[in-house]
């Protein structure tokens, strides 16, 4: 199946560079579209850092003061009292204050997030296509700024979720351990263990939801200029998933994400064949694979 660039006014201009040029300077297979690991870095360190300022409040206000909550519990406990349960709600309270000063901006910072994102993926557009086509394909962002918006929206909700669900979980171990006459030692540990698991979970949204919105742009920008084929292109290592193992090297169609053939053969294959969840490119769960637009039919002039 051909790349359906017939009708295009960027084929028109490729048309005429190739009049004039020749084939010199063009290349038959494009160079690989970089996924945006430094801004996915910057991302994921921005994340866990703000876990770690949470956690430094809850050291200072809450974990200091276990010594002293246990021997109050103690004494309140054997009284059928419960002023030690009034004395973490309200440090809770302190410390859910504290969480908008830490997470207030992040919409705006996700926002900011996503624009190096879409202008990092620009820039891999541009050097593909010039540099295997060798003209400048259109840059049209009009549908960027609402696209945007909901990439911020939709992480400032993920993000905001993780200090929320952690105070509550270390408030159960606070209260819990207390109830049980459980060490400091142990409340700690497990009030530790609570933040690992928040900064994993940082982590992965920053890796999750980088790739992810430079998967979409990716796709937008290349059917902007008529590429409906691309070859998937998985990372060649040990965390590929085996469904995507089966579609390195293979081809596939923008328009019709359920298939997938093989290079030289025109019988459409179904990805439900190879099982799990196989959407674009980079577009699953922390997928690194990336779309290789099929760009032959413009060099060679038969598009």
């Amino acid at each position: 199946m051909k790349t359906n660039l017939k009708n295009s006014k960027f084929a028109e201009r490729v048309a005429a560079r190739r009049a004039q040029n020749g084939r010199r300077g063009l290349r038959r297979r494009p160079p690989r579209w970089l996924h945006p690991v430094g801004l996915e870095r910057m991302y994921l360190n921005n994340l866990v850092g703000r876990v770690e300022l949470l956690e430094q409040e809850v050291m200072a206000r809450l974990v200091k003061r276990l010594p002293q909550l246990v021997a109050q519990a103690e004494v309140s406990l054997d009284v059928r009292q419960d002023d030690f349960v009034d004395d973490i709600k309200a440090i809770m309270a302190a410390l859910s204050v504290g969480i908008t000063a830490i997470y207030g901006d992040i919409e705006d910072y996700a926002y900011g997030v996503g624009l190096q994102v879409a202008n990092f993926n620009a820039e891999q557009y541009k050097r593909v296509i010039k540099s295997t086509l060798g003209v400048d394909p259109f840059i049209n962002d009009s549908f960027l700024q609402q696209r945007l918006k909901v990439f911020a929206a939709q992480n400032a909700t993920l993000i905001q979720s993780i200090p929320r669900e952690l105070l509550k979980d270390v408030e159960g171990v606070v209260l819990r351990g207390l109830t049980n006459g459980e060490s400091v030692a142990t409340m700690q540990r497990d009030i530790q263990a609570r933040f690992k698991v928040s900064k994993a979970r940082a982590r992965l949204i920053a890796r999750d939801q980088t790739g992810k919105l430079n998967a979409q742009l990716t796709e937008v920008r290349q059917e902007r200029i008529g590429v409906n084929e691309y070859i998937w292109n998985s990372a060649d290592d040990e965390r590929v998933r085996d469904s995507h193992k089966v579609l390195d090297g293979m081809v596939c169609q923008w328009d019709n994400p359920a298939t997938y053939r093989r290079p030289g053969s025109k019988e459409l294959l179904q990805r439900s064949s190879i099982g799990g969840y196989v959407g674009a490119p980079g577009s699953d769960y922390q997928c690194r694979c990336f779309p290789e637009p099929i760009l032959e039919d413009l060099i060679d002039g038969s598009a």
